[in-house]
């Protein structure tokens, strides 16, 4: 029991920290992650609209890029960009429904 004690007592830091980043995943993140991505995907259309961005692929793959760059800035293990693509892509078919008729109804091909 006293060598569980003195485990836990070095490692507090570490436990605290796991223990917070899961707290504030499963209360904050996906809300944070998705305005966090709307933003981008704004951004990203500003951009096309001034001539950097051609294509609908490239404004996907730049929000892809920027939203690995922040999620690797705050350090969160296991993100790769094959796996925020298929997020990505379904967060611009919910807006693209949303903006099509103001509701989220699946009214656009």
């Amino acid at each position: 029991m006293q060598a569980v004690i003195n485990f836990i007592w070095e490692w507090r830091y570490v436990i605290i920290y796991i223990i917070s980043f899961i707290l504030f995943i499963v209360s904050q993140g996906k809300q944070w992650f998705n305005a966090k991505a709307y933003s981008l995907m704004l951004l990203a259309k500003s951009k096309a609209k001034d001539g950097v961005l051609a294509s609908g692929q490239e404004q996907e793959d730049w929000t892809v890029d920027q939203l690995y760059i922040i999620l690797n800035r705050l350090k969160i293990p296991f993100v790769t960009k094959d796996a925020l693509r298929p997020v990505v892509r379904k967060l611009y078919r919910l807006a693209k429904d949303y903006i099509d008729d103001g509701k989220l109804n699946n009214s656009i091909q």
